[in-house]
């Protein structure tokens, strides 16, 4: 292994590649937007026993928050560019309660506007730090300039299945879209439904 080489590593040792044996103090990544649909049944079932975020339909974005906090040292601080949809999107509902339940949500920024000439999904930022939550507010932003932070209570998002992170609306509104989804049929129940990534 040669870490100035573009040759692709197949295995990643943080010891044996850098001496780091107590974990990162930071990780940054824009990962691969890449769902499972390339892999293998027995890829599929490896990930799925190494990642709770592998569960359901498979995108390799979520296998690199998770393993980026089991690479972090306690109060490491991750900085992901994902898409959008994770935020909110049914399929991504494991690594959203992995890192509710495993991370501190220090900020996400939520860009109103595209922030890739030729991207087909829109990005947000998310930075967490790897330590126990009990309580954490976090602040919102729609843009780089952070004015005029949305502060949103981390623990709220626990209280809803799929741990959707909703991040306009207020707290009264959450109430509203609970009680609608307790008495309504949700339309995968009664049509197939696709959804993008």
């Amino acid at each position: 292994w040669n870490p100035f080489s573009e040759t692709p590593c197949y295995w990643f040792d943080p010891e044996w590649m850098f001496g780091i044996k107590e974990g990162f103090d930071v990780v940054i990544a824009n990962p691969p937007y890449i769902d499972g649909r390339g892999l293998t049944e027995t890829e599929l079932k490896a990930l799925k026993d190494i990642y709770f975020s592998a569960q359901g339909k498979v995108n390799l974005f979520n296998l690199f928050q998770e393993k980026a906090q089991h690479i972090l040292r306690k109060f490491g601080i991750s900085t992901f560019i994902i898409p959008t949809p994770f935020l909110r999107n049914d399929r991504y509902w494991a690594i959203r309660k992995f890192l509710l339940e495993n991370a501190r949500i220090i900020e996400i920024v939520d860009f109103e506007e595209m922030q890739f000439e030729f991207a087909v999904v829109e990005s947000i930022l998310i930075f967490t730090q790897k330590c126990a939550v009990s309580k954490n507010s976090f602040d919102v932003f729609k843009n780089l300039s952070r004015k005029m932070p949305r502060i949103l209570r981390q623990e709220s998002f626990n209280d809803n299945a799929e741990c959707k992170i909703l991040t306009a609306g207020s707290e009264q509104d959450l109430g509203i879209i609970s009680k609608v989804k307790m008495s309504s049929v949700p339309l995968g129940d009664v049509y197939e439904v696709r959804d993008g990534i």
